[in-house]
């Protein structure tokens, strides 16, 4: 699951207007939303979003210097007047990993039978996290012996040993990445890639 970092707030932040909600900014990811603390005057952050990208094989590496240049061109998306990118970072997983969708995720399904097994899903994440997608597991609804990479959520999911992430990005009109946009993230990569949207 994403380990959101800890952001420090600064002090200048204590005479700063009210915070407009998720719809009064156009281009926002719906409730990322902040608010002044009563009596403090502190804009306070009550979730992160996300644009996780990932190889659609998730057992494929790009070259260092490829994802360098797929990471600059991201952050260059959110680099307009009135846009604006927390960070933009890359990142090598020595073995296939979870790129989940934080809490985003309400629903798992057992992809056989479409039994609601989500508490069991989540016993085994708080086990295996990240490393969830190289086990296999029984699954308790119909006793069959799967990979659980192949657990079926209800908000889109993958799992990769690469990806470059977007952390709370921020411009007008279509926040996500559009088709031609990835298109050319993935001629960056040299593989075409999955975008996956999560929240913390």
């Amino acid at each position: 699951m994403l380990d959101t970092p800890a952001h420090a707030v600064g002090a200048e932040l204590a005479s700063s207007p009210p915070a407009q909600t998720a719809e009064e900014i156009p281009g926002r990811v719906p409730y990322a939303v902040g608010w002044q603390c009563p009596g403090f005057g502190i804009l306070e952050i009550v979730s992160d979003d996300y644009i996780r990208l990932i190889p659609a094989d998730k057992n494929w590496q790009p070259t260092p210097e490829a994802a360098a240049s797929a990471e600059a061109y991201v952050a260059g998306l959110f680099s307009g007047p009135g846009d604006d990118v927390w960070e933009v970072t890359s990142t090598f997983y020595d073995q296939v990993t979870l790129i989940d969708a934080g809490g985003l995720t309400a629903l798992i399904t057992c992809p056989l039978c479409g039994t609601d097994i989500t508490e069991w899903c989540f016993g085994l994440l708080a086990e295996y996290r990240e490393r969830i997608g190289t086990k296999n597991g029984t699954f308790p609804c119909c006793g069959k012996t799967l990979p659980l990479d192949t657990l079926q959520y209800d908000a889109p999911v993958g799992f990769s040993r690469f990806e470059v992430c977007a952390m709370n990005p921020f411009r007008a009109g279509q926040w996500e990445l559009g088709s031609e946009e990835l298109a050319h993230v993935a001629d960056l990569l040299g593989h075409p890639v999955i975008q996956i949207i999560a929240r913390t």
